[in-house]
């Protein structure tokens, strides 16, 4: 990988650390984004902030059991990495600022930090 690094600095004639910085970011940025949507997805499609919260409704008969379990299990996961995206932020000390708030203008209901971070 570091010979990738090294042929795209050198194509645009910028520091190696400085093209991979900026990649690393974009990529964070990006999966930020992209999680997120998801999480605002299913919060819209069930009219509920958290998985937990999807499985209770499918118990009370308030939500379609098809595809809504299938959907809390992927929610569930979705949420594990936020959790994890979040994590590895901290860890190498990024901008917290890369993990934006979605479109709407909240987070997603289930950011909570993991690992005392």
């Amino acid at each position: 990988m570091t010979v990738l690094w090294s042929a795209l600095a050198e194509a645009v004639g910028r520091d190696v650390a400085m093209v991979e910085s900026e990649a690393l970011l974009a990529w964070f940025t990006h999966e930020g984004v992209v999680v997120a949507d998801g999480l605002n997805e299913y919060r819209g499609r069930y009219g509920v902030e958290t998985p937990d919260a999807l499985v209770k409704a499918i118990r009370a008969g308030a939500a379609e059991g098809h595809p809504a379990w299938e959907d809390s299990i992927d929610w569930s996961n979705l949420v594990e990495y936020w959790n994890r995206l979040i994590v590895a932020v901290a860890e190498m000390k990024l901008p917290m600022g890369l993990m934006k708030a979605p479109a709407d203008g909240h987070p997603p209901a289930t950011t909570e930090i993991k690992g005392g971070v």
